[in-house]
C-alpha cells in the first residue's frame, strides 16, 4: 500500500527491503550494502515489521554516511507523512 502511493509521486523511486520477520533473507546486507554506496537518499522504518536489533544496525549506517532515517509505528503514520 505505502509502495504504490509513493510510486505515484514523480520524482520518487522507492526500493523497498523486507526485514527478517517479513522473510526477507539477505535483505537487510542488501540495504546496508545501498547505504553505504550512496545508492539511498532517505530510509523509512515501519517499526511494527522490523526487530531491534535490524534497526540499531541500520540507524548505524545512516548516521555514518549522514542518510535520514525516519521511524513508524505503522502504515497510517508513514502514509501521513507523505
Amino acid at each position: 500500500m505505502i509502495a504504490r502511493h509513493l510510486d505515484s509521486k514523480p520524482g520518487i523511486i522507492l526500493r523497498l527491503f523486507a526485514s527478517s520477520k517479513e522473510g526477507g533473507v539477505g535483505e537487510q546486507r542488501r540495504l546496508l550494502a545501498s547505504i553505504k554506496s550512496g545508492g539511498i537518499d532517505e530510509v523509512r522504518v515501519l517499526t511494527c515489521w522490523i526487530g531491534h536489533s535490524e534497526t540499531r544496525a541500520i540507524s548505524k549506517a545512516c548516521r555514518k554516511r549522514r542518510i535520514p532515517m525516519r521511524s513508524f509505528n505503522g502504515r497510517g503514520q508513514a502514509l501521513h507523512d507523505l
